[in-house]
């Protein structure tokens, strides 16, 4: 889940080829790199983190990973967003318990906001946790342990 709060002129959209474990089990709000094949899937490693964007394209409303719009599946291609000062809310973290305001983020190998804690990840950071939300409603469904962010 993904809700906008800043104003799309502040940032860039495009659609890119998507490999297949963002197909497989990506949803909105995932985090994914560039890779060398020319599309765009989960990092493997803090290297290809420090340069995540994220999944724009609606995804299944149930939560489940990997049912996309039908469009996703004729062409192959996800709507990314990129840019300095997105903000946004989402509940694809990982250990919320564990994030708290301030911390710096990076997308780990699930798609996954989470915890820069080692120099390596502070490094390939791509957002700051502003706030914590218990729940978020989005489009008449709920979704618990969100968090509120702003791109670097």
């Amino acid at each position: 889940m993904f809700k906008l709060l800043s104003d799309l002129n502040l940032v860039n959209r495009f659609d890119y080829d998507a490999d297949t474990q963002v197909l497989a089990s990506g949803v909105t709000g995932s985090w994914v790199c560039f890779k060398s094949n020319g599309k765009v899937d989960f990092p493997d490693s803090d290297a290809e983190a420090k340069n995540a964007v994220m999944v724009w394209t609606e995804s299944n409303r149930d939560g489940t990973g990997g049912k996309f719009t039908p469009d996703v599946t004729e062409t192959g291609k996800l709507s990314i967003l990129s840019g300095a000062g997105l903000r946004g809310i989402t509940d694809q973290v990982a250990n919320f318990g564990s994030t708290a305001v301030g911390n710096s983020l990076y997308a780990d190998t699930a798609g996954k906001l989470a915890v820069a804690a080692t120099a390596a990840r502070e490094y390939a950071s791509v957002a700051v946790c502003i706030k914590k939300h218990s729940s978020v409603s989005v489009l008449g469904k709920t979704f618990s342990n969100c968090i509120e962010f702003i791109t670097k």
